[in-house]
């Protein structure tokens, strides 16, 4: 019942031989993962043996857990966003150049592009990782860079939900949503106001009807 969230995490390596290392995040606390920053683990599993792992654990979902097959991805409005900050010390430098007589390199130029371009792309492909999947009881997030990352939430977890929108968000139907946990908060961002609004409600209709501690 400590047993929060799960974490499924493959890195770059491990994605060429198809092997996730799972880890059981627990409550935080004056516990041993609390000391060691650090939390249970399964390693190199094959994606085929994630059910009958779990399957012993029927108290973690009354479904097999499994890992989705895709994901619904974040708003794009989350990349256009930051897609064109790494560009700022190219422009800046480009302008000194030729509106101004400070002697700037043209290879010092040429170096702030390139970095700007290797930036936006990883950019690109962080945004295509972001992504959730909906369960009648759980969430799943995806994320990741050159790693993937999945993680399960159950509702009945859920402590607290917040829901954020700036002022562009507002416009355009969008917020960042935020689950409370006792192991820690995990963050949704860009997605529309009316998913937010359908989690949020979800984890209330779960939690609501129980009254037994679950520690």
């Amino acid at each position: 019942k400590r047993i929060q969230v799960i974490h499924f995490h493959q890195p770059l390596i491990a994605r060429i031989v198809n092997r996730w290392t799972i880890y059981l995040k627990q409550v935080k606390g004056n516990e041993v993962e609390e000391k060691t920053k650090q939390h249970m683990l399964i390693p190199a599993v094959k994606p085929n043996e994630i059910e009958q792992i779990f399957q012993p654990i029927s108290s973690l979902s009354p479904t097999p857990i499994r890992l989705p097959n895709g994901y619904m991805p974040i708003n794009i409005a989350w990349l256009y966003k930051r897609i064109w900050l790494p560009f700022i010390p190219f422009t800046i430098l480009s302008a000194l150049g030729l509106l101004t007589p400070l002697p700037i390199e043209i290879a010092v130029i040429e170096v702030a592009f390139v970095a700007a371009l290797v930036v936006s792309a990883l950019l690109v492909v962080r945004f295509k990782r972001w992504g959730y999947f909906l369960q009648n009881d759980a969430i799943w997030q995806h994320s990741g860079l050159l790693g993937r990352h999945w993680k399960r939430i159950p509702f009945e977890k859920i402590q607290h939900v917040k829901i954020i929108q700036t002022r562009a968000q507002k416009q355009k139907q969008l917020a960042y949503l935020e689950l409370g946990l006792a192991s820690g908060t995990i963050m949704l961002p860009y997605i529309a106001i009316e998913t937010a609004n359908l989690i949020a409600a979800r984890a209330f209709n779960t939690i609501s009807p129980h009254y037994k501690p679950w520690i």
